[in-house]
């Protein structure tokens, strides 16, 4: 309901007369699922409302999605007149954006969608990769040479590279986050499933190497940043903070980006790394007598003033441990994202969040409705094993979980196998991938049985 009151019918999205880029991610992604969930003509055109907002906020010179764009028939602010749109671009939207594109394309078929993702693509690799394959934090909105009488607004909606340039150009912040990296990589993953273009993939999976590779500490969890070269020069009103300790929003959100490439891959190389994060969490943030995550490691302050259980955090930890549970089958993770959920559902916490409300909404939806698991049983190198897959990838389902599983719950037929479960059923065994999207299709509300 507290989404629900905030959401623009007219423009779709959350913004007040428009596409406000960094609202318009999680919560989007939920009106989609309850779309999808309660077969809801009205909820999907919304949503697809939303999507397309996000055309509207791309810069047609550099690529990359403006942070809050402004639609034809929309009330502009007069300092925002010359663009139509704020123009600092963080790497926050340009994930939500590939992420909107990515949906609407799978519910629609229309190339604009392609488009948008290729121009978000072309923004972060020419603008914001690093040399080891991570992204950075933001570009910022002014210039370095930006002349007196011209507004940044007026910068921005000149229509050349070259024109552009004779006034410099805005400055990157080089922080690598790892909690924003999990979000692009999310992002690229499902741009890889809707698009089947293995640039993505590459993309993500450089990402996400590095990450576990450079950033991956003794006990498990992984660093939230480190200092690097570029950052140490750039201008910044405070210093970058890289403290050695984890904090919840990076082991939730790069956790959620590990299940995703297994998801999308089926290499249990992903789901391995998932799972040491998973349980490292565990051992170093959860409130085990509460329930629910702390944001990082309580410290000497605990006593006096209690830490702090992020809500939106808390929400992404319990989607990734309510996936990571159902993946494994391992019983350690079985409670955790119901009690992280109960830990901080209080009606005053989440009022008091306003719009910052979306992972939770995710999280709840999720766990109420329940999982849709697509198993492969048999020989993984057999042609019908990764035909399977592949029709499996292609199949819109926001709660499917996606892998190949060794024979015992389900018998090894002799030919690859798939079964599509939830709590309540299980599909008869698939042999013909021609036959997944069909049987999928009954499981298309949320379970009974919970």
């Amino acid at each position: 309901t507290q989404i629900d009151r905030s959401l623009n019918r007219q423009y779709g999205g959350w913004g007040r007369n428009g596409i406000g880029g960094e609202q318009s991610g999680s919560r989007l992604r939920h009106l989609y699922l309850r779309a999808h969930l309660y077969n809801d003509a009205e909820l999907h055109d919304l949503a697809l409302k939303g999507s397309a907002g996000f055309l509207n906020s791309i810069d047609p010179v550099w690529g990359g999605s403006y942070i809050a764009s402004f639609p034809e028939g929309a009330e502009v602010p007069e300092r925002f007149a010359a663009l139509g749109a704020i123009p600092e671009k963080r790497i926050l939207v340009q994930s939500n954006a590939i992420t909107a594109f990515a949906i609407g394309y799978q519910h629609t078929g229309d190339e604009k969608y392609l488009a948008g993702i290729r121009e978000i693509d072309r923004f972060l690799k020419n603008w914001m990769m690093a040399d080891d394959g991570t992204f950075y934090t933001n570009q910022k909105s002014e210039p370095s040479r930006l002349p007196r009488g011209m507004s940044t607004y007026e910068y921005w909606a000149l229509q050349s590279d070259r024109e552009r340039r004779k006034y410099g150009t805005p400055p990157v912040d080089h922080a690598v986050y790892t909690d924003r990296n999990g979000e692009v990589i999310s992002a690229y993953v499902l741009a890889y499933e809707t698009t089947g273009n293995e640039d993505y993939l590459e993309t993500a999976t450089r990402a996400a190497t590095t990450i576990l590779d450079q950033r991956t500490r003794d006990a498990g969890w992984v660093v939230q940043a480190t200092a690097n070269d570029e950052v140490d020069s750039d201008a910044r009103m405070r210093p970058l903070v890289t403290e050695e300790k984890p904090f919840l929003s990076a082991q939730a959100w790069f956790g959620s980006a590990l299940l995703a490439l297994y998801r999308a891959t089926g290499d249990e190389h992903w789901l391995e790394a998932a799972d040491r994060i998973g349980k490292a969490t565990l051992n170093l943030l959860q409130d085990e007598k509460a329930g629910g995550f702390f944001a990082t490691v309580p410290d000497a302050t605990a006593a006096i003033i209690a830490p702090r259980k992020p809500l939106e955090s808390n929400g992404t930890a319990a989607s990734f441990y309510y996936d990571l549970w159902i993946y494994t089958k391992d019983d350690t993770y079985k409670s955790v994202s119901e009690n992280a959920i109960r830990a901080v559902a209080d009606p005053a916490i989440i009022r008091r969040e306003g719009k910052i409300t979306g992972e939770f909404a995710m999280a709840l939806e999720k766990v109420t409705t329940a999982y849709v698991e697509f198993s492969i049983v048999g020989d993984t190198s057999h042609p019908n094993a990764s035909a399977l897959f592949e029709a499996g990838r292609d199949v819109f389902e926001p709660r499917k979980l996606l892998h190949y599983e060794a024979p015992g719950r389900y018998p090894d037929r002799g030919i690859p196998s798939m079964y599509i479960c939830n709590p309540d059923m299980c599909s008869v065994p698939i042999e013909n991938p021609a036959d997944v999207k069909k049987q999928a299709a009954a499981f298309h509300g949320p379970a009974a049985t919970l």
